[in-house]
């Protein structure tokens, strides 16, 4: 599983609501909660109140089919990680978009997130620290509580730890196995499985990767 975020600026919130809802190549987007006058009257809130950002955007894209019941638990952990609100994870607006396979055969499949980065009722803004690292831990604790295939990334010893730490009951011995086998592939030292770092690979669809560069999402 791949999670990341980006903070959207107050003056692109109609533009992440329109690619939000039509989506490039080919994809076909479903707006499971929220729409997307939903995510413009937040850049207008943020405009009122002088922030600088509006929207907090995630992209979830799993490795293997998830159920609805699935998908509700990444969404709870995603909201417990950056403290979103009730009141925010209530107007938070939910897209699946959806790609035919090269193959033929299914569609590819992944999740966008879209909370409010200013919390009116409270007055605070959703965290930004560290997010690359907290990202990737969400990714390997909901790949481990749903029983998924374990992914190795680029902040294994950082994760470890801190799963190890904050969720004392949470099985990590598949995490262990994946890293000692990935150690293994890429010609490194067994032993030293929690020292592993994955190559940083293209793993997102271009048009994603195209609209993060552009500030978009």
């Amino acid at each position: 599983m791949i999670i990341k975020s980006t903070r959207i600026p107050t003056a692109h919130s109609s533009r992440i609501a329109t690619y939000l809802a039509k989506p490039t190549d080919n994809e076909t987007s479903t707006w499971i909660r929220g729409c997307p006058d939903d995510l413009r009257l937040l850049g207008e809130i943020s405009r009122i109140v002088g922030k600088q950002y509006s929207v907090r955007h995630f992209v979830i894209s799993p490795n293997e089919p998830m159920s609805q019941q699935d998908f509700a638990l990444v969404f709870a952990e995603v909201c417990r990680e950056y403290g979103v609100s009730l009141t925010s994870g209530n107007r938070a607006s939910v897209i699946e978009h959806e790609k035919p396979r090269k193959s033929g055969i299914g569609n590819e499949t992944h999740w966008h997130f879209a909370f409010p980065e200013y919390d009116v009722e409270s007055g605070r803004i959703l965290s930004s620290q560290f997010t690359k690292l907290r990202n990737e831990k969400l990714a390997r604790l909901c790949e481990l509580t749903l029983g998924q295939r374990v992914v190795p990334g680029q902040f294994n010893r950082q994760v470890y730890w801190a799963l190890e730490k904050e969720r004392p009951g949470l099985d990590l011995a598949p995490f262990e196995k994946a890293l000692r086998e990935a150690a293994c592939a890429a010609g490194q030292i067994e032993s030293r499985w929690l020292e592993h770092r994955a190559c940083v690979q293209n793993q997102f669809k271009p048009q994603l990767n195209w609209a993060l560069d552009n500030q978009i999402v």
